[in-house]
This record gives C-alpha cells, structure tokens and sequence, in this order.
C-alpha cells in the first residue's frame, strides 16, 4: 500500500490505533519523528538515534526465532549490507578479511558455527547482552594494519557522532509495537539506520506467522528514492514482495507517489 499527502499522518496514527486494538504486531520506521507520542501513549518500544538516545539496537543480535538454524552464517550474511555501506568501495578480498573477524569476535564471546554454542548448559538460548558490539570489531581490526583505514571508518561510530550505534540492545525486542524514529540521523546517515531496522524488523516479521503483521515505512523516498542507496532499497523491495506470505503487510508513507519510482532506471527489480 503507497499513501500520499492529505491527511496521511493522521490516518496512518488511526489505523495504529485500530491495529493495536486488534492485537497486530506493528513496526513503524518514523524519519520526522511524528509517531513517538502516539507509542508512548501505547506502551510502545521506541528507539531514537541520536547522541541523546535512551535505548539503542546492537547491530550483532541474534535471536532464536530470527533463524532456523545455522544462527553464525544466516547473521553474516545479513551484516554485509551494513558494512558495505560503511566501508563504501570495500573490495571482496579486504571484506572477506573483515567478515574473518567478525567471525572471531563472536567466537570470543563463545559463539561458533555451531548452533549449540548459542544455547546455555540448560537448553536456553543466550541473551542478546552477551553478543559482540562494533567496539569489538574495531579494537579487533587494530591488530591489523593492512586494514587501518577500514578502522578509522569505524571511528564515528565508536566514539564519535554515532556512537549510538556502540551498544548493547536495551529495549524489549518483543514488544508488539515498536517505532524506530530516525529523525535526528541527518540525510547523509539514514542510510544507516535504515539498514539496521530494515534487518531487525524483517527478521521479527518472518516470525510466528499465524499472528497479524504490519511494517510502516514513512517518507519512504528516503529509502527508496533516487539518493538513496540500491542496497537498502533492494531490501525494502524484498519486504513488500514477500511479506504476505508471512501473514502481514507493509504501507509506505510518501506526498508523491513517483518517489516510488525515482530510483534510477525507474526500477527496483
């Protein structure tokens, strides 16, 4: 569903409203900040990026339900998005090295290939508090200086401007409605919190498909339009084509429908 101008916060709040009535699960990712109200007056998980952040998504999480099996490789393969993005013009090589070390700072916190590592002496699953943050990784990449200016990369999001991205998940990542509110990332640095929450929120939206699902993606020629990056883009497509198998939906928010169709070549496939 694409909606356009004319009232479309208001009944976008309405159709929240009446959702979380009916028990559906709802995320909601919010770049002009216009719903954070509304959830808390819900109860909802809201995560805000910004230097003034309260609760923060560890890019490194891995939940039980996220996947069937193959917990390590499945999550590898959904990071290389992020880093890309990071680390720009990467060649395969250079990010093969890194990914060598992404895989041994999980192994550092007692994470291997091997499902069974993900799940304590007593059968549960190991909590999200436990995985790596992006501190690891960059301390960890120090030790080679073949790969030093990929560390000064990292640097912003370490110490500097987006720290915020350096921390243990602290919100409930169960909760049935969460808002990611991107509002004070800035043009240049949506890219980045798209891709974190567009991961997070397709992984929950694979789950429990007996129970009702919607993803709001607003002002979505952000994500999608002709700055945005193909990556990210790539990934928002992927959920609109999919997500009715999973017993859900997604509405894009937009004031014109052709910044659906502003990506280059007019084309998302």
């Amino acid at each position: 569903m694409v909606l356009q101008a004319h009232g479309k916060s208001y009944f976008i709040k309405l159709n929240i409203l009446r959702e979380f009535l009916l028990n559906t699960i709802q995320y909601i990712i919010d770049p002009e900040n216009e719903y954070t109200e509304l959830g808390k007056f819900l109860g909802a998980s809201i995560i805000t990026l910004s230097p003034s952040s309260d609760n923060f998504l560890n890019i490194f999480d891995i939940y039980q339900n996220d996947f069937n099996k193959n917990f390590l490789s499945n999550k590898l393969i959904q990071l290389k998005p992020f880093f890309y993005l990071i680390f720009q013009d990467i060649t395969s090589e250079d990010y093969g090295k890194i990914e060598d070390i992404i895989i041994k700072i999980y192994n550092n916190k007692g994470f291997f290939f091997e499902d069974s590592s993900f799940y304590t002496s007593d059968s549960i699953f190991k909590s999200y508090t436990q995985m790596p943050i992006l501190e690891d990784l960059y301390l960890e990449m120090n030790n080679h200086d073949n790969l030093k200016k990929y560390s000064y990369m990292l640097i912003p999001f370490i110490k500097g401007s987006l720290s915020f991205f350096n921390h243990h998940t602290t919100f409930n990542p169960n909760s049935s409605l969460i808002i990611a509110n991107i509002s004070e990332l800035g043009e240049e640095n949506y890219k980045y919190g798209m891709c974190l929450f567009a991961t997070f929120f397709w992984n929950k939206l694979k789950q429990n498909k007996t129970s009702n699902k919607l993803i709001y993606i607003d002002e979505i020629w952000r994500i999608i339009g002709g700055t945005s990056t193909p990556v990210t883009a790539q990934f928002i497509y992927k959920i609109f084509k999919t997500i009715r198998k999973l017993n859900g939906g997604a509405i894009s928010i937009t004031q014109d429908v052709s910044d659906m169709l502003s990506l280059e070549n007019r084309k998302l496939w």
